[in-house]
């Protein structure tokens, strides 16, 4: 999906290049300036494509286009989905369990990737399938999706820096008393892509 910033240089920004803006008032990462420096349409300022370098005047009229070719591999596919929340930028999709997230060599339908870009064809555009949390197969609960590349830079920054909580309710067998915290470190189970196990 195409996303469109357009902003009206002030004065702290005057006599700085674009790219300054681009990092300090945007937080745009090095691979997305790097690829609006490839769209045509990418950078402009007054009308006029500019590259990362050109130097703004106040009141510069900079316009910002952010384009998304289509996601290799993955093929739209109608299915039911309980959408949580959706705006410009975001989707917040209920995971039903036994739903796999993303495609892989055993899973070519019946995703919530599949799933998702049949449903964002609606707006006629193509769309990258940009997972900002991820769930296991068998886990239900609340999945991220950016609609763009800019929204999922911003979200997963925010992951990084533990600024996104994630809540996990667990079943278990057997009986809890009390309460208390399991910190431990983990590690991928031999011989599995997706199981875990406890491990110094």
């Amino acid at each position: 999906m195409s996303r469109k910033f357009i902003y009206v240089t002030e004065p702290k920004f005057a006599n700085r290049c674009v790219k300054d803006v681009l990092k300090n008032k945007y937080n745009m990462s090095s691979g997305l300036i790097s690829a609006l420096k490839k769209t045509d349409d990418g950078i402009m300022v007054n009308g006029k494509r500019e590259f990362v370098n050109f130097v703004l005047s106040e009141r510069d009229v900079l316009e910002i286009n952010i384009k998304e070719g289509a996601s290799e591999n993955i093929e739209p596919q109608y299915s039911e989905l309980d959408i949580l929340y959706e705006d410009s930028d975001f989707l917040a999709v209920n995971k039903p369990s036994g739903m796999p997230t993303h495609t892989s060599m055993g899973h070519h339908f019946g995703t919530l990737s599949n799933g998702v870009l049949y449903y964002l064809l609606k707006d006629g555009e193509e769309h990258t399938f940009h997972a900002v949390t991820r769930l296991d197969k068998n886990t239900t609960g609340v999945v991220l999706i950016a609609k763009n590349r800019y929204a999922h830079d911003r979200m997963s920054d925010q992951l990084r820096q533990g600024k996104l909580n994630k809540t996990y309710i667990a079943i278990v067998c057997g009986r809890l008393e009390g309460k208390g915290v399991i910190d431990k470190k983990i590690k991928r189970e031999q011989d599995s892509i997706i199981k875990r196990i406890v491990s110094d």
